[in-house]
């Protein structure tokens, strides 16, 4: 889904009015944040155009724009912006649009390492995390981040097994008819040896 990504976050990056509303002392990084995002972004919408001596990187380039664009640039913007609203329910969607887009290994991994590298980021650049969240915030923050990623896991976890499901009746099929006496190309054969090997 590298198009849809990119387009979606190129949209997202340039669109909403909050984001390019925000006045906060910290207004020209945010600004240099999401113009990076962008360009990631584009940069995966113009893939079919990257010279051929690139294209191996590319599943390593999606993974890492993945990890800036989600995770990463939610956790800056939401200390950045001390907590604001706005964020809060981008952090939510964050959370479950990097679920849909990956396993949850995958989700697991990008998730912890890009709040991390935020906070990091955050720490070296900007200086100690001083967040004032009321309890109102607090309470809502940890409500969001529990009851998105139980969604989340548990809609990826269908869609996993539902996957699972086809594969198995597709090596079913190739099986039988390979039994019956039916000619099976040679790359059937394999694909369905190399499902059940999974």
């Amino acid at each position: 889904p590298y198009l849809l990504l990119g387009i979606f976050c190129v949209v997202n990056y340039i669109i909403p009015y909050f984001m390019w509303a925000y006045k906060g002392a910290h207004s020209e990084l945010i600004l240099y944040l999401r113009l990076l995002g962008a360009l990631a972004c584009g940069l995966l919408i113009v893939k079919d155009k990257w010279p051929k001596s690139l294209l191996p990187y590319l599943p390593t380039f999606w993974h890492l724009t993945l990890l800036y664009c989600l995770p990463f640039t939610s956790t800056v913007m939401f200390l950045l912006t001390q907590g604001s609203v706005e964020w809060l329910i981008n952090v939510a969607l964050t959370i479950m649009f990097l679920i849909t887009l990956v396993d949850w290994m995958s989700f697991t991994i990008l998730t912890i390492l890009g709040i991390a590298l935020g906070f990091l980021f955050y720490q070296l650049v900007i200086g100690p995390i001083n967040l004032h969240l009321d309890f109102s915030t607090g309470y809502l923050l940890v409500y969001t981040l529990t009851f998105s990623t139980l969604i989340a896991l548990i809609f990826s976890r269908r869609k996993e097994q539902h996957l699972e499901a086809k594969l198995h009746e597709i090596a079913d099929h190739y099986h039988t008819m390979g039994q019956a006496g039916a000619h099976t190309h040679p790359a059937a054969v394999r694909i369905a040896t190399m499902i059940d090997h999974q």
